[in-house]
């Protein structure tokens, strides 16, 4: 939140910064904070998230993997979904 604060000049967001995650446990988590045996290795990270989520700061929410934007810049992919993918991202020429 703080990097948002700097690069806005201060202001912050209106609405709640929405996380797009392709993995439900960890969204859950998240929503959920449960501790048990098999959450004993959680990140600081997951931490952190959870506070935002807790602050209504951060929501979370679900998307598949095959929806997932970042994909475009992280790997190979059929010409069909980079296409889609190409009209899908909001860039804009200057």
């Amino acid at each position: 939140m703080d990097v948002i604060l700097k690069v806005s000049g201060g202001a912050k967001p209106k609405a709640p910064i929405t996380i797009f995650a392709d993995n439900l446990g960890s969204i859950a988590l998240a929503k959920s904070p449960v501790f048990d045996s098999r959450t004993t290795h959680i990140s600081i990270q997951q931490y952190f998230i959870q506070e935002k989520v807790e602050k209504s700061e951060v929501q979370c929410e679900y998307l598949p993997t095959t929806d997932m934007l970042a994909n475009l810049l992280i790997k190979v992919l059929l010409h069909k979904k980079v296409e889609r993918f190409q009209r899908d991202m909001p860039i804009y020429e200057a």
